[in-house]
């Protein structure tokens, strides 16, 4: 494992000490759900319209969508956590690291033009998308 991984592993395991250090263990439930949660968590698919992937990287897709008539991004979901004091949802682990860590990696130029037009543009169509659904938009390098 290179130098990389073993940092983004560790920052990854004192990242679990941390939730752990906010949750009250005694009052930690189990991953059972009761059925009024899991109605309330549980979508419609009925409603729910899948369309083009607009973002992708190398284990992950993001696919446009409508949910009851609302835009959305339709990605894996892993499970959530809607329990105060720690509100989240758990995706899918990017083991390739940020698009930084990954052409940090590659040797300078050795990605060939359509990679990087393909990375462009998928930015950009992800950028677009996140600006058209909100008010405020501060995107910093790190979220890319």
């Amino acid at each position: 494992m290179n130098a990389d991984m073993v940092n983004m592993e560790n920052r990854r395991f004192d990242s679990l000490e941390s939730w752990l250090m906010i949750l009250d263990s005694e009052n930690v439930e189990t991953w059972e759900v009761s059925k009024e949660d899991q109605e309330e968590w549980t979508a419609d698919l009925s409603q729910l319209f899948i369309g083009n992937k607009f973002a992708s990287g190398a284990h992950s897709r993001i696919y446009r969508g409508i949910y009851k008539q609302r835009a959305v991004a339709v990605k894996m979901f892993i499970a959530a956590c809607k329990k105060p004091p720690v509100y989240c949802i758990i995706t899918e682990y990017m083991s390739q690291g940020t698009l930084r860590m990954y052409l940090n990696k590659k040797e300078p130029y050795s990605l060939s033009t359509e990679t990087i037009m393909r990375l462009a543009l998928d930015i950009s169509r992800g950028m677009e998308y996140l600006h058209s659904q909100l008010t405020r938009c501060d995107p910093q390098r790190p979220q890319i």
